[in-house]
């Protein structure tokens, strides 16, 4: 049997389609801080790590590295997606407020949910934090590979969706640039 007949036999879990957040840092914001001053540092936290409020709740204070400002983040899919996440230190005051969380499950639901309904943004799920990160790093020019690496994705066809803003934002750009060099060279008059 070829190596790729005995690979396609391996099973692999399924990971669900990437989604999109639509929301800004600033609807972000708005939403933490409408929460509770005790719940903050857990929602900031989500969005800075990447991470779902399952993974959030079980990061203990021995996955916390403050000498290499990092966080170990283990998987909620499987036993073996361990993956190290490297926080700015601008944001790791947050993270050591939140870790571990004083907050279960259910009462991270409950104020999250009054907070995205009071700030105006119904749409942003909790779990959404976790692609916020994904969203934000890839409008920023973050590679595919390693928003694959930060999410803790087997396959990086699933972070493609990320990048995908930024590059049409990038085409958008230089269509806006060539038009208006045709334009200025043309002396056509602009709108």
């Amino acid at each position: 049997m070829r190596a790729d007949e005995v690979m396609g036999r391996v099973p692999t879990a399924r990971e669900n389609k990437g989604r999109m957040p639509q929301e800004t840092p600033e609807d972000f914001w708005r939403v933490v801080m409408s929460a509770p001053k005790h719940a903050q540092a857990s929602y900031v936290a989500m969005a800075v790590l990447g991470v779902g409020p399952k993974e959030y709740l079980a990061i203990r204070q021995r996955d916390l590295n403050p000498d290499q400002l990092t966080v170990v983040v283990n998987g909620t899919k499987s036993e073996y997606r361990q993956r190290v996440v490297a926080v700015d230190e601008r944001f790791w005051g947050w993270i050591e407020r939140a870790v571990p969380s004083r907050l279960q499950y259910r009462w991270l639901g409950v104020y999250w949910n009054r907070a995205r309904e009071s700030a105006g943004c119904p749409e942003l799920r909790m779990y959404d934090l976790r692609h916020l990160s994904a969203q934000y790093a890839g409008d920023r020019g973050v590679t595919d590979r390693d928003l694959t690496i930060h999410l803790g994705h087997s396959n990086p066809k699933m972070t493609h969706v990320y990048s995908r803003r930024g590059i049409a934002r990038g085409i958008a750009k230089a269509i806006a640039d060539s038009l208006e060099e045709g334009q200025v060279r043309g002396q056509v008059g602009s709108q």
